[in-house]
C-alpha cells in the first residue's frame, strides 16, 4: 500500500518569508521619511504600521497564494486570521549566545514521529524585570532564525501545540524576539502538515499574549 505524501514544515514558510521581504523593503523605503513628534514616537509608530500592514497582507496570501496552508474549502470563506492587539511590552531585544558549533538535533513533531533541525543557541531576554532564555533553531549562514515555543495561552486564546517567531539581527548587533509576529504552524491550518514541536525547554510561563490567536471555527483542526 502506498504511503501518504506528508507535507513538512519549513523553518521559515515561504508564506512568512513573503511578508518579512515586504517588510524590510517598506522600513528602508521609508526611512527617510519626515518625522512628526518625538523621534521614539515615531519610530513605534512606524513599527506598529509595519505589524499591522503584515497582518494585512499574510491575509492576502493565505486566501489568494498558490502556496498557501488553506484547505480549498477553507479558502472560500476565509475573513482573515485572529491576531492579538499589538503590545510593545512584547517586543524584546537580547543577547544570542551562539553554541560552539551549530548541530542538528531531533525534536518531536506532530505526527508523532520526530525531525532534525539545526540548533544554533540561546537567546537571552528579560520580560517584566525577570530573565528567560529560549534555544534557537535556524541558520546562522542567512540569519534565518526562529524559536518554536510554548506558553500558558495554548489551547485556550492560542493554538495548543504552539507557535513560532522569528529571530532578528539588528543594525547594531543586538538580537530581537518581536511576540507580535509570532505565528502558527501550517498544521494549525492543513493536516496534511507535519511540523516541529517546541522543546520542552522553550516553555515560557508568562502569558504570550501577543501575535496569531488560534484559527477561527471553520479552520480549527
Amino acid at each position: 500500500m502506498s504511503q501518504p505524501q506528508i507535507n513538512f514544515w519549513p523553518i521559515r514558510p515561504s508564506i512568512w518569508h513573503s511578508v518579512l521581504s515586504l517588510l524590510a523593503a517598506i522600513t528602508v523605503a521609508g526611512s527617510g521619511s519626515p518625522l512628526f513628534g518625538s523621534q521614539e514616537e515615531v519610530v513605534t509608530q512606524r513599527w506598529v504600521d509595519e505589524i499591522r500592514g503584515s497582518r494585512v497582507l499574510k491575509d492576502s496570501l493565505f486566501q489568494h497564494d498558490e502556496s498557501s496552508p488553506l484547505l480549498a474549502d477553507d479558502r472560500e470563506g476565509f475573513t482573515g486570521l485572529l491576531y492579538y492587539d499589538v503590545d510593545l511590552r512584547f517586543r524584546l531585544t537580547g543577547r544570542l549566545h551562539r553554541y560552539a558549533r551549530t548541530r542538528q538535533v531531533r525534536i518531536p513533531d506532530t505526527n508523532g514521529t520526530e525531525m532534525f533541525v539545526d540548533r544554533i543557541g540561546r537567546f537571552e531576554f528579560q520580560f517584566d524585570g525577570n530573565p528567560f532564555w529560549l534555544e534557537v533553531m535556524g541558520s546562522t549562514r542567512d540569519d534565518d532564525m526562529t524559536v518554536y515555543f510554548t506558553d500558558p495561552t495554548n489551547g485556550i486564546s492560542t493554538y495548543p501545540a504552539g507557535r513560532y517567531a522569528p529571530v532578528l539581527r539588528e543594525r547594531d548587533g543586538a538580537y530581537l524576539i518581536d511576540f507580535n509576529s509570532s505565528y502558527n504552524p501550517y498544521c494549525a491550518y492543513n493536516p496534511s502538515y507535519t511540523c516541529p514541536l517546541p522543546p520542552p525547554q522553550n516553555r515560557l510561563s508568562f502569558h504570550v499574549e501577543a501575535g496569531e490567536r488560534l484559527p477561527g471555527p471553520d479552520l480549527a483542526h
